[in-house]
């Protein structure tokens, strides 16, 4: 039997509340790996088209990796969600792992990745955090509210004159 890559393609929603908003569609795709046979990144494309629809995306990677992966990894990731035309969408790089790290490694790696992210065109934010632990993890719900609210104020209509 071959390697079994994935169980599914489709990405995950989940229906949550968000900030007293009710109904709010979080989804969260699959994510990249190495030596994928071409077939099965043809599928992530039509996967991930629906990104480019979203409100805010949250770029995930592993701060604890070597910075050859992290590069890697970031450079990937920034490269489909251009194909797939999601760049315009605000973005923040939550750096995950920061629990494995030492403090001056971990200012290396987050200065590493801000580096790396500056060819984005929002320049997004780099927020670390540990989903293992919680650290952080409110820093980066309050900038994704941030970025969400400041949307949603964008996308209403401008009022109207009254006589």
């Amino acid at each position: 039997m071959g390697p079994e890559y994935f169980t599914t393609l489709q990405p995950k929603h989940s229906r949550i509340t968000w900030g007293g908003v009710e109904g709010v569609l979080a989804a969260d795709t699959v994510g990249f790996i190495r030596d994928v046979p071409p077939e099965i990144v043809e599928a992530f494309h039509a996967t991930l088209a629906e990104v480019k629809h979203s409100d805010a995306i949250i770029f995930v990677i592993d701060a604890a990796e070597p910075l050859s992966d992290i590069e890697e990894k970031l450079h990937a990731g920034i490269d489909t969600l251009a194909r797939i035309g999601a760049l315009s969408a605000p973005m923040i790089i939550a750096a995950n792992k920061v629990d494995a790290l030492q403090p001056p490694d971990l200012g290396e790696r987050l200065a590493f990745i801000e580096r790396e992210a500056s060819i984005l065109p929002h320049k997004p934010p780099v927020i670390p955090i540990s989903a293992k632990t919680g650290w952080g993890v409110d820093r980066l719900v309050r900038s994704i509210s941030t970025i969400v609210n400041g949307r949603r104020l964008e996308n209403l209509p401008e009022p109207g004159l009254r006589d």
